[in-house]
């Protein structure tokens, strides 16, 4: 055993002293090196040049090691090493490539807070598709006028009767009577109640301070002023004098009001979403749920005639000199309930956004109409009140059921100072078909038998006449600024 080990360290030796016994090459590009020891040989190599581990029987060159390849680097080492295959590597890749492709749309929350895109703990899933938002609206909306089917005064010229048709007759208060905007307020809140943030629900509500509008004229100076109807007993144009011809002084003053509100509640289906590190990110919801909607408007005609005890109304009796006040007003309600579809697209780019929606509700108008006609008259022994005005002598409700549609367009851009805070300006449009308004109740025949205040009151064989129920459509629109709240 000791000749066995003894044996090996000689041969190991020896193996040694051979290698160090052969002649060194000359080496590519440096100086010639002949036989010597290896200090001898660094001695001769310049200072600069790198350690390199000697290969036997060929030149210094460098180490045949492979070093093992990097994450997201090619095998061979880092491009422009030496040891890339001649090509870059691959860049990475978002969203990451699945068994069916990249996903069509965003299935699942964003970068966390603090590892989004936009840094400082920003979540890109707030600016398109939050879990929650509320957002508050500042209305100003214009209603559409009111329109009446004739003119409610006339003045004619001394002489002149101031009926429709006789010369020298000049339609007064004809309409249509225009409305100032109106300020209104909107609320809206919703979510999503799955995790993909597909399928979510809004309530939304808004209500407009009713908006008022008035109109007057007085007698002209050598003239008349007269409230015109038509006889439905003889068809011929007739009148109510207010003032002039002997009668006195007098004014006609019309005013009407219009106040809408409503209130929907949606459910919300998502259909598409880029991703959400897209440049511009897009969104397309569909909507679908019920809507209430009510508009509630009123016309008022009154005239005054200042007169004397010899021209007191018939039905009065001699109470010495006064006045006459006839008054008519109208009043209609309409209260729509419907089902409701609409869309929704929303797109963003960066800070700034721009949301359209766009919602047709069909269902049902129950409308009513509430008519009531006074006459008054004022003189010496006091004040004595009859029912029954011009136009307003079917006093009383009448009800309507109607089948319509509501529609609403609503347009917004908005600026986003943080991800949960947007400011927007927008446009509103409500339309409303086939509403019943006041203008549309007044029927201009009038059955003078029942006109207190004229002379042929109280009369046998005149022809009854009862209240219109014409259709319009209505108009509300304007501009909206909003404070919208995403979580």
């Amino acid at each position: 055993m000791r000749k066995g080990i003894f044996g090996s360290m000689a041969a190991l030796a020896a193996g040694a002293g051979v290698a160090w016994g052969q002649p060194e090459p000359a080496a590519v590009g440096k100086a010639t090196v002949g036989s010597g020891t290896f200090a001898a040989m660094a001695a001769a190599r310049p200072a600069a040049d790198p350690m390199v581990v000697p290969a036997s029987g060929g030149p210094l060159g460098p180490s045949p090691v492979i070093m093992p390849p990097l994450p997201g680097v090619p095998p061979g080492g880092p491009p422009g090493s030496g040891y890339d295959n001649g090509g870059p590597p691959p860049a990475p890749q978002y969203p990451p490539p699945g068994p069916y492709g990249a996903p069509l749309a965003q299935s699942s929350p964003g970068p966390a807070h603090g590892g989004g895109a936009l840094g400082g703990g920003t979540d890109l899933n707030t600016f398109l598709a939050p879990k929650a938002w509320t957002s508050f609206d500042y209305l100003l909306l214009k209603p559409r006028e009111q329109t009446v089917p004739f003119p409610l005064a006339t003045t004619g010229p001394v002489g002149g009767s101031g009926l429709l048709g006789a010369p020298g007759t000049r339609a007064r208060l004809a309409g249509p009577f225009g409305y100032d905007a109106a300020s209104g307020f909107r609320a809206t809140t919703g979510f999503f109640y799955d995790a993909n943030r597909r399928f979510g629900f809004e309530a939304s509500g808004f209500s407009v301070e009713p908006v008022n509008t008035y109109d007057s004229i007085t007698v002209p100076a050598n003239g008349t002023l007269v409230r015109p109807f038509t006889d439905s007993t003889t068809g011929l144009a007739s009148g109510l004098v207010v003032g002039g011809l002997g009668r006195g002084n007098g004014d006609v003053v019309v005013g009407t009001s219009s106040n809408a509100w409503g209130i929907e509640g949606n459910g919300i289906l998502n259909l598409y979403r880029t991703p959400c590190d897209s440049t511009f990110q897009f969104g397309f919801d569909v909507l679908a749920g019920v809507r209430y909607f009510q508009l509630t408007e009123d016309l008022y005609v009154s005239s005054n005639t200042v007169v004397t005890g010899a021209n007191l109304p018939a039905g009065f009796g001699a109470i010495g000199p006064g006045s006459v006040r006839v008054t008519d007003s109208f009043v209609t309600r309409n209260r729509f309930t419907g089902g409701q579809l609409g869309v929704r697209s929303t797109l963003r780019y960066g800070m700034f956004s721009w949301l359209t929606t766009g919602k047709l509700a069909a269902g049902g108008n129950q409308q009513t109409a509430d008519v009531l006609g006074l006459t008054t008259v004022t003189g010496g022994p006091g004040t004595a009140t009859l029912p029954g005005g011009l136009f307003g002598n079917n006093m009383g409700r009448t009800t309507n059921n109607k089948g319509t549609y509501v529609s609403e367009l609503n347009t917004a851009l908005g600026i986003s100072f943080t991800p949960t805070v947007t400011f927007t300006i927008g446009y509103n449009l409500i339309y409303a078909g086939d509403v019943l308004r006041p203008g549309g109740v007044i029927n201009p025949r009038v059955d003078t038998a029942l006109v207190p205040a004229g002379g042929n009151f109280g009369a046998l064989g005149t022809t009854p006449v009862g209240n219109r129920l014409a259709q319009d459509d209505f108009v509300l629109q304007g501009l909206t600024l909003g404070l919208d709240l995403r979580y």
